[in-house]
């Protein structure tokens, strides 16, 4: 259980400026995410002999960013997406640094692909491969690394992982995050098939995931086409019907409800009153992400 002082949730950011974001959530008495892959800017990450984190200060970092301001209410979350949970990172944020929710995130942002991005340099692609990012071609192969430096024409891509997940991986997964001290798991969706959209709520009713956050943003990063990023996905009002609906059918079915949290161009009182009004009673949150953002930034520049 957490206590809140307003129904509101930070979502996902990792970039731009995260400490004013965690901090002013905490001093808000709500709920920050920490978004996926934010050990990817560590200098200082390591990993053991299995492929697994074993050093990522930037983590303890951010989650002191909001321990320092605590007044009680609200929490700091770890999203992890698939890369993350094939490294480890949530193991060691749960017992390094003080992380006690879990967000297990379902591909990437508002789309149902994973994350794909071009790489800047060599040496960037090497860092990558060797901190267990996939990455094509592989840059330690000495024929692509040859290939590369007499300019055969490509460039390095990172790809991130599929979670190609079911009901019993998740099952698992969580287990072994509780068992490790999680106090809480989160899911985060978005505008998916309708039918995914009931499988993951009843992924989430049956292993009592605390809170689900649906987006409706239009497309998240910018790592996709514009025609991607302005139309996929269903628009917040339709997405939250959808969802509605699909939580009606679970109480129907005596199943157990997890919390629902908005998401998708929600920035002012009277929409944040519309969303849990039309969601009630199962929308018990809003998720304010480039508002929230928008305010860190100016209130930085302000200051100097």
């Amino acid at each position: 259980m957490i206590k809140l002082k307003a129904p509101i949730i930070l979502p996902a950011m990792a970039k731009l400026d995260w400490e004013d974001y965690y901090s002013g959530a905490a001093m808000a008495g709500t709920i920050a995410v920490i978004g996926e892959s934010a050990i990817k800017s560590d200098t200082e990450l390591m990993h053991d002999g299995n492929g697994k984190v074993s050093n990522a200060p930037l983590l303890s970092r951010m989650v002191q960013c909001f321990r320092k301001f605590d007044i009680g209410y609200g929490d700091i979350v770890l999203q992890a997406n698939a890369d993350d949970i094939a490294l480890g990172t949530p193991e060691y944020a749960l017992k390094h640094c003080n992380v006690k929710t879990l967000e297990i995130k379902f591909r990437q942002a508002a789309k149902g692909i994973q994350h794909v991005a071009s790489v800047g340099s060599y040496e960037e692609a090497v860092w990558l491969r060797q901190n267990g990012y996939l990455v094509e071609p592989d840059p330690l192969d000495e024929r692509v690394k040859k290939q590369y430096f007499e300019d055969a024409g490509f460039y390095f891509t990172q790809y991130g992982r599929l979670p190609m997940w079911n009901e019993e991986i998740l099952s698992e997964k969580i287990h072994g995050y509780r068992s490790m001290g999680a106090e809480n798991i989160f899911f985060k969706m978005a505008g998916y098939r309708v039918e995914d959209i009931r499988r993951v709520l009843s992924i989430a009713s049956e292993n009592h995931v605390a809170l689900v956050t649906f987006d409706g943003a239009g497309g998240g990063t910018g790592h996709n086409p514009c025609k991607m990023m302005n139309e996929w996905s269903y628009p917040t009002i339709e997405l939250e019907k959808i969802v509605f609906e699909a939580m009606r059918e679970l109480n129907k079915k005596g199943k157990w409800p997890p919390a629902i949290a908005m998401a998708g161009g929600i920035a002012t009182e009277d929409v944040i009153c519309k969303v849990l009004t039309l969601g009630a009673p199962y929308v018990k949150l809003t998720a304010i992400g480039r508002g929230a953002v928008a305010a860190a930034m100016s209130s930085k520049e302000s200051a100097k």
